[in-house]
């Protein structure tokens, strides 16, 4: 079963059955919001603000729990922050927007420990607009998900997410995708840096001056010059060099050419392979 957070004990909690059409707005500084209903639809407008999807409908406490995830498909929250330093902290089937600066998005529930393995976390999208923010999935395990930062100095974080897909869009960016499989990690942005390095995952790079690493049976997709590269075993780089006159892609491959895993490496001026 969930377990609120201390922190919340002297906020507001909103529960009952709440129409699927119909927004709350709380424009309080400081304020933390628990949600306990179902369909929870609510905007934050204050500095400070908290909003904690906890979300134990009573659909799923008496008819479905233990035999469904946390939280059914049939109430997903939607939450959405606009003061600086906020902080929503959702569940499955989500979708939440933090718009101000140094705001964050936590996909993940507390539950009780013996709970661990009974759920997961499914389908979430969320975005960050501000600059210095981030975006965490933290627990349980779950896929289907999509992590947005939009502003500069933010990270992404996909935590054990699977089969999900991680977006930084902003300069001085970097995403974490270090303890799952499968996901695809873009970074837009300049300056980024994308570490991937479990297995089966796909990097996709469009800035300059960018960093990336991925794992075993990694791709690498790179169409502006690297900074810096690593490739798992079995895993390979395409990887964009300028000649003087026009782009030119560069394919490693691990194995070939003394290409090592966990090495780093980079495109010289002349489409060459340094290790660094």
């Amino acid at each position: 079963m969930a377990q609120i957070p201390p922190l919340l004990e002297s906020g507001i909690v909103i529960g009952g059955d709440l129409e699927e059409d119909k927004w709350i707005v709380i424009p309080y500084d400081e304020m933390n919001v628990s949600a306990k209903c179902n369909f929870p639809k609510i905007v934050h407008t204050g500095y400070k603000g908290l909003v904690y999807g906890d979300v134990l409908p009573t659909y799923w406490d008496n008819v479905a729990y233990p035999n469904e995830p946390f939280m059914p498909d049939e109430s997903p929250g939607e939450f959405v922050t606009t003061g600086k330093e906020s902080t929503i902290w959702a569940g499955n089937g989500s979708s939440t927007v933090a718009m101000g600066e140094q705001s964050q998005i936590i996909i993940g529930i507390n539950y009780s420990p013996e709970d661990e393995e009974e759920h997961s976390i499914n389908g979430c999208k969320a975005f960050t607009l501000g600059d210095s923010s981030n975006v965490r999935f933290k627990n349980p395990p779950g896929r289907d998900n999509l992590l947005i930062t939009a502003g500069v100095d933010s990270y992404i974080d996909l935590g054990e997410a699977t089969k999900s897909v991680g977006i930084v869009a902003g300069d001085n960016n970097t995403l974490y995708a270090r303890d799952s499989d499968d996901n695809v990690a873009i970074a837009t942005g300049d300056n980024c840096e994308v570490i991937a390095e479990t297995t089966n995952n796909t990097v996709v790079i469009t800035g300059e001056n960018s960093r990336a690493a991925v794992g075993e049976n990694g791709i690498i997709f790179a169409s502006r010059i690297l900074e810096s590269f690593t490739i798992g075993e079995r895993g390979v780089a395409s990887v964009v060099w300028h000649d003087g006159e026009r782009n030119r892609l560069k394919v490693i491959y691990e194995g070939e050419d003394g290409i090592e895993a966990g090495r780093y490496y980079k495109i010289d001026e002349n489409g060459e392979v340094i290790e660094l």
